[in-house]
């Protein structure tokens, strides 16, 4: 009796170190479990600041883009305005009643007609045009010499198609255009006349797009589809250099 005694003893005395240690190693996997939950808040709050600053950076290029835009919508207003500044200046009004239509003979055997400045040209002096009375079908080819911007000068041919052409374009007069460059840059010339405005513009584009620019403008109204040989007005703001072209077929 006197052994199960003691058995019984030492049973009872080592239970309570069997739950300690039951309750130690809950307390190691608790805090072990916490460790791990806090570790996975940190991730989350650093996700979360992380698409918070990826938002707010998405929300400052857009801004900044609604101000590109803006800027270039204002420019492209500005650009439409001296555009209808300078059709103003150089616009030509009829010919004159008092003498009628005057052709004449040039040394080359040319016709040639009397047209009147606008007043807001400030001249009001009779000015007459190089158009030759000529059917525009027979040109295949003009050439622009004398043009202050030099790169403007050239043969420049008569396009076969209309297709690649912008809207702007009018498309019941021909359009001539050459291959150059400007300030390094590969770009297409055109002699065209401007649906809109029935302006004549010597103007160029980029080979890889982009909007035309406008170098030289005449509004004289000629009897024949061709653009005027002499006349021309330079637009300085977009690249136009004095003096101004003259054209040739």
């Amino acid at each position: 009796w006197v052994a199960v005694d003691v058995g019984e003893r030492q049973q009872q005395h080592q239970a309570p170190q069997q739950q300690q240690q039951n309750q130690g190693m809950s307390r190691i996997e608790g805090c072990h479990n916490i460790a791990l939950a806090k570790q996975r808040l940190t991730t989350a709050e650093t996700w979360n600041k992380y698409t918070i600053d990826a938002v707010e950076s998405a929300q400052r290029q857009l801004e900044l883009a609604q101000a590109q835009f803006q800027a270039s919508r204002n420019e492209v207003d500005e650009a439409e305005s001296a555009l209808n500044e300078v059709c103003k200046k150089w616009e030509v009004i009829d010919v004159d009643e008092e003498g009628g239509m005057c052709e004449s003979d040039d040394s080359g055997g040319n016709r040639k007609r009397e047209v009147s400045m606008s007043p807001a040209h400030g001249s009001g002096k009779k000015a007459r045009t190089d158009a030759a009375v000529v059917d525009d079908a027979d040109v295949e080819q003009i050439v622009v010499e004398g043009a202050g911007a030099s790169d403007a000068n050239g043969t420049y041919k008569r396009c076969q198609s209309y297709d690649s052409l912008s809207i702007h374009y009018d498309r019941n007069a021909p359009v001539y255009s050459k291959r150059g460059s400007w300030e390094g840059k590969a770009v297409k010339f055109f002699i065209h006349r401007s649906l809109c405005t029935k302006c004549w513009y010597i103007r160029y584009e980029k080979e890889t797009g982009g909007y035309p620019t406008m170098l030289y403008i005449s509004r004289l109204e000629l009897v024949t589809n061709l653009p005027p040989k002499s006349y021309w007005g330079v637009i300085s703001c977009t690249g136009g250099i004095s003096p101004s072209p003259r054209l040739k077929w």
